[in-house]
């Protein structure tokens, strides 16, 4: 917030995303808002107003499951079903185009995609695809960023673009572009207001 402070479980997401095997229990304490307490010389904490809503109650989850997956392809549907210049994709198509199984991009491509969480609400997705072929022919460093929808909020569109961007950096790229698609035969562009 405009005073320095961070919401502890945006922290929480922030060291999952650096350290994956990062567990408060491990240090004895039973989840990370223990454990920062636990060091008041160190740590400053301060406990929202009620009814303040603070940016940082976005969670950002990696896609891992096919359930996951069929939430991250539906979501447009859903932000946009009011939206008459909406044309939707073929949902069979998206969910293809993400299982390893059976896009033949993979064999050139890694890809991560996440979903934004306001407590038990889906707010937005993101992919994240890096082309090793695609670097290889044009000498780049470059992440490509896909399916990117969320609702009318710029922290709900920062969280997930800076999640893009921590992998992309831990990947060694030094640049994002998009949205693109695994290959240029893929959808690209976006529906603007």
């Amino acid at each position: 917030d405009n005073d320095g402070f961070a919401d502890v479980s945006a922290a929480g997401s922030y060291i999952k995303r650096a350290k994956p095997d990062f567990d408060a229990r491990t240090y004895g304490y039973s989840k990370l808002s223990v454990l920062i307490s636990a060091f008041p010389q160190k740590y400053k904490m301060k406990k929202a107003e009620t009814g303040e809503r603070l940016d940082s109650k976005i969670t950002i989850k990696e896609v891992r499951t096919r359930a996951e997956r069929k939430i991250f392809v539906d979501l447009p549907n859903i932000l946009y079903r009011d939206n008459e210049n909406f044309v939707p994709a073929f949902f069979g198509d998206d969910m293809a185009d993400w299982d390893e199984k059976k896009n033949p991009a993979f064999e050139y491509c890694e890809a991560r995609s996440w979903l934004a969480y306001r407590e038990d609400e889906v707010v937005g997705r993101i992919g994240a695809i890096l082309s090793h072929a695609s670097n290889e022919k044009w000498g780049t460093k470059r992440m490509r960023f896909s399916q990117v929808d969320f609702i009318d909020d710029i922290a709900v569109s920062k969280a997930l673009f800076d999640t893009a961007e921590a992998w992309a950096r831990a990947k060694g790229m030094n640049e994002m572009h998009g949205p693109l698609g695994f290959c240029d035969l893929d959808r690209e562009g976006m529906l603007v207001d």
